[in-house]
């Protein structure tokens, strides 16, 4: 089901929002003498000024599109100022308040969702009614900069008092989700103990200030790529056609570029003539500014619009599948169309708000990678194109690019008309006859009002407040987004998980890593004999399903507790050039059809990934893939799929070794302890 951002279900409690004063009824903020150079006293003073009450209540208040007219807190700004050179600057601040008296209130409502109106109050001099003059509405408290909401004066040389009356609104923005499903923000229970308080303040001198607009998502990005270029003078970008393209080479780390792994067909043609270049290297940037962790996955931000929307494709594959069926080179309608627009974009947390639908993807044929055409299509999620991806390392060479992470993906767009663009392991163009089952990178358009916080180092990544907050100590980790990574101690040796999806109120769980033995991964056989396809046949531990479901399983029980159920697994056939679907489905009549009659599962402890499915491909966490891994998929009646050491899928005898990333369900009541769901910060679960 795609996540949406409606009611989910009744909301209902009570919720007290206090607008605080600052302390007291009356209070001198400002206050200023001096004997000036001409010898004369010169004095200023400003006071805040409101109502016997200084708490404003909305009892039962549900969330709303806009604020209640008749609910405010209203207050004065007056002064005067003998001061005949200089003007009083003041500004109107919001700070926290405190928390209320009521000891079930335990929970401050996110910024995000505390919403203002602020507008200054006037007499028509005809009519002698209150007219209100707005300053600003619907601004979120994390939109505030500084907490700065109005700067004005108080006039040089003013001998009677003057003053400015202002009315401030505030109501719960109607995008806060209540309930208990996947998608709440808050459970029914913590509605209940959610508050907001606010205290409203003035404070002036003589310095003349200035009320300052928050930067923009990508002026924000765009200072960061001027900071780094000034502070390192390196290129780091390319301004093209109003297109700001991210260029450069990557961070240093561990990465497969040492040549074309296990997994290669002999027949894969390397789209590059002898004497190509492999690109114009110039003074080369390590990106390190354009991270960026949405719905449970890392990105990489590629190109800024002049519009403000922003380019994003994942930092590593997210799955290897086929593009299409052989020489169809079609996207809209093809395999990855299908998968990106229907499986991954179903795990996109607030996808209608965030994801910009209005731009094209430019599926233009071409054989020269530095060139392309016109002819687009629309798409919620797509592909780099082979000119994107050139664009990405332009500044450096395709060795050094950042997006080049050691592994076979797909491009968007058709080399001719019978292969499509794609990227090798060693960071090169490519082309290959798209039933290749390759890595798969979605990439999305960011809405260009979205708002950022953080630095978009790796590290210290970019998030977008749109995005779900982080899951919440005593929340139900079936509550959360696939991708998120989750742990089962906080002991530095325990082994990293992410989330794969939930299933039947259960949460499926892949390791990130291969298993592995004294550090080396751990290898074993699908199935002792060539016929053996079917998981779950295994009878001894030199199988994988035997030895998973008995030694392992048995043994992780015993370490870290009873958190674990059995799953549904679908072992549906699917061969080159067929749609992924036929893993889980009895049919498959279209290359757009979502739903379909689904095949009868088994019941594992412990299982596989299926291929096509979230993560079942290599990850950049942990080693670098050194050697295959099997998914549970049959490929035909003696074969197996197993994604190569180089992100390629491909079909292998079962008595072959290779390495596993196991999966596991967590039962349906198990709670987060601590961590935000990032890798360097996983959800503890217990």
């Amino acid at each position: 089901m795609k996540k949406t951002n409606k009611k989910q279900l009744i909301v209902i409690g009570i919720i007290t929002v206090l607008l605080i004063g600052i302390l007291g009824f009356t209070y001198a903020l400002f206050s200023y003498n001096k004997t000036g150079l001409n010898q004369q006293l010169v004095t200023g003073d400003i006071y805040m000024h409101y109502k016997e009450s200084n708490t404003l209540s909305l009892n039962n208040a549900l969330p709303s599109n806009t604020y209640d007219p008749n609910t405010y807190f209203e207050f004065t700004v007056d002064g005067k100022n003998t001061n005949t050179k200089y003007n009083i600057w003041y500004e109107i601040v919001l700070n926290y308040g405190d928390s209320p008296v009521d000891a079930t209130r335990t929970i401050r409502i996110e910024d995000r969702f505390l919403k203002f109106r602020l507008v200054e109050v006037e007499e028509n001099e005809t009519t002698h009614e209150l007219e209100e003059n707005e300053i600003f509405t619907n601004k979120s408290y994390n939109n505030i900069q500084g907490n700065v909401i109005h700067v004005s004066t108080i006039p040089a040389n003013t001998m009677n008092e003057i003053i400015h009356t202002y009315r401030l609104y505030m109501w719960i923005d109607n995008a806060v989700i209540i309930g208990n499903t996947n998608e709440a923000d808050y459970t029914m229970e913590n509605w209940n103990k959610v508050y907001g308080s606010v205290k409203v303040g003035v404070r002036g001198d003589f310095t003349e200030k200035v009320l300052e607009t928050p930067l923009t998502s990508s002026e924000k990005v765009l200072q960061s790529i001027e900071i780094k270029e000034t502070s390192n003078s390196c290129l780091g970008h390319i301004e093209e056609n109003g297109i700001t393209y991210i260029s450069g080479g990557k961070i240093p780390e561990i990465s497969n570029t040492s040549g074309e792994a296990s997994g290669e067909s002999s027949g894969e043609a390397s789209g590059e003539s002898s004497g190509e270049a492999s690109g114009e290297v110039g003074n080369s940037c390590e990106i390190d500014f354009n991270y960026l962790w949405y719905s449970g996955k890392m990105w990489r931000i590629t190109a800024i619009y002049p519009d403000g929307a922003m380019k994003l494709v994942t930092d590593n594959m997210i799955t290897s599948i086929s593009y299409n069926e052989e020489s169809n080179t079609t996207f809209v309608g093809s395999y990855v169309y299908q998968w990106l627009n229907e499986d991954f974009l179903d795990t996109l947390y607030n996808a209608q708000n965030i994801i910009d639908t209005s731009k094209k993807w430019n599926v233009a044929t071409t054989g020269d990678r530095t060139t392309i055409g016109t002819s687009e299509v629309s798409a919620t999620v797509g592909l780099l194109n082979s000119y994107e991806y050139y664009k990405s390392y332009q500044n450096t060479s395709y060795e050094n690019g950042y997006l080049n992470i050691g592994y076979v993906w797909w491009l968007l767009n058709p080399y001719n008309a019978s292969y499509v663009w794609n990227v090798s392991s060693n960071g090169n163009a490519n082309y290959d006859n798209p039933l290749g089952a390759f890595g798969v990178r979605p990439s999305v358009n960011l809405k260009s009002d979205i708002t950022l916080e953080g630095q978009g180092t790796k590290s210290i990544p970019y998030t977008i407040v749109e995005d779900k907050s982080t899951g919440n100590v005593t929340k139900n980790i079936n509550t959360r987004l696939s991708g998120e990574y989750v742990k089962f101690s906080v002991d530095a040796s325990a082994p990293l998980y992410r989330i794969v999806g939930v299933e039947n109120n259960t949460t499926k769980i892949v390791a990130v890593d291969y298993l592995r033995d004294n550090g080396n991964p751990l290898s074993k056989k699908f199935g002792l004999t060539s016929n053996d396809v079917t998981y779950g046949n295994g009878t001894t531990n030199e199988t994988w399903d035997y030895y998973l479901n008995n030694d392992w399983y048995n043994s992780l029980v015993t370490t870290y507790g009873d958190k674990f159920t059995s799953g549904n697994y679908y072992l549906g056939t699917v061969v080159y050039g067929e749609n992924y679907k036929a893993g889980i489905c009895s049919s498959v009549t279209s290359a757009t059809t979502k739903t379909c009659s689904k095949l009868t599962p088994e019941s594992f402890n412990v299982g596989l990934l299926r291929y096509g499915e979230m993560f079942a491909t290599c990850q950049k966490t942990g080693d670098v893939s050194l050697i295959n891994m099997w998914l549970i998929t049959p490929f035909s009646a003696s074969d197996v799929w197993s994604v190569g050491s180089n992100g390629r899928a491909s079909d292998y005898n079962p008595n072959y070794s290779d390495g596993v990333r196991p999966t596991l369900h967590l039962k349906s009541n198990i709670k987060i302890l601590s961590g935000s769901g990032t890798e360097n910060s996983p959800y503890i679960v217990g």
